[in-house]
């Protein structure tokens, strides 16, 4: 069998060609792109300014509780797989038995769970254009998403408030509602977004803050600053005070005890949690499904 191949010389020249050809471009382009990269690496280093580690931490004792179950996974369901990405928050309706959770993809997404998972329902509801986080049920058919957008029954979108005390909003995370109507919700950190939380939490520092907002009037009030990653808040059960919670699913009585804990190795950026009937839901800015697992034929036992 012959072969034909092409002298040395044809095979090198269109190489050296597209060698001289390929440098000024490569040169224009570091030309271009590095001072940017300087001027963004020293104003990021210029603004960076880490707090001590506290130490002192280190010696706090765990929280635990009264029984746990720490392989939550062995039994747990996977509810609406690779259709709810980051499923960051839930929120139930009980006259509806359809969940609200909010995705990495923008969507707040309405499940429609059963007894099976293979007969859930997931559905696009309502996209907000950015990140939802937090969710909560209004008095009115309506959603509140911690972005500060308020979602009718019908899918409209109204923003709310997108900053309080002359700063601007910029990772809105937590909401709940009182049964006055008042809007309590956190604003995790005003000077890092979602996709720079990473140096808010190397930086140590509390730029966080909770807030509450009036339906009625319309006004936005701080209630609280210097917050360290304010990433949760509820109302008291007797509606006197609110919690906020900065920064890590357990099971608490009204009294603030810990009574079970539910958890696993293999899980892992768990950011809300629910009980429905005799399931707990776990949503996760991590998996692509809530994970489900039923109290009542996996419990959590004593702890010793």
């Amino acid at each position: 069998m012959a072969t034909k191949s092409k002298p040395a010389s044809s095979l090198s020249s269109p190489n050296s060609t597209s060698r001289k050809t390929s440098w000024p471009f490569f040169t224009v382009l570091l030309t271009v792109l590095s001072p940017v990269l300087v001027a963004t690496l020293v104003y990021q280093l210029d603004s960076f300014e880490p707090a001590h580690f506290p130490i002192h931490e280190l010696t706090q004792p765990p929280l635990k509780a009264l029984k746990k179950n720490d392989h939550m996974l062995q039994g747990s369901e996977l509810v609406g797989f690779k259709q709810l990405i980051g499923p960051e928050d839930i929120a139930y309706d009980s006259n509806s038995g359809v969940i609200y959770t909010s995705c990495a993809d923008g969507w707040v997404k309405r499940v429609t769970i059963n007894d099976s998972v293979a007969d859930t329902i997931v559905e696009n509801w309502v996209n907000t254009g950015g990140r939802p986080l937090g969710l909560a049920l209004g008095h009115d058919n309506e959603v509140i998403v911690a972005d500060a957008y308020k979602i009718s029954g019908e899918g409209e979108v109204e923003l709310l408030a997108d900053e309080a005390e002359g700063v601007k909003f910029n990772l809105t995370d937590a909401v709940d509602i009182a049964e006055d109507g008042t809007i309590y919700f956190t604003d995790a950190s005003y000077k890092y977004s979602l996709h720079e939380f990473l140096w808010d939490i190397l930086e140590g520092k509390p730029y966080g803050r909770a807030m509450s907002y009036d339906p009625v009037t319309k006004e936005t009030k701080v209630l609280a600053h210097d917050l360290y990653f304010a990433n949760g808040i509820a109302v008291s059960p007797d509606q006197q005070y609110v919690v906020s919670k900065n920064s890590g699913v357990f099971i608490v009585d009204l009294e603030g005890k810990p009574t079970e804990h539910y958890c696993d190795l293999g899980l892992a950026l768990i950011s809300s949690g629910i009980k429905i009937g005799n399931h707990i839901y776990c949503g996760s800015l991590l998996y692509p499904y809530i994970v489900r697992l039923d109290v009542t034929e996996h419990p959590a036992r004593a702890t010793v």
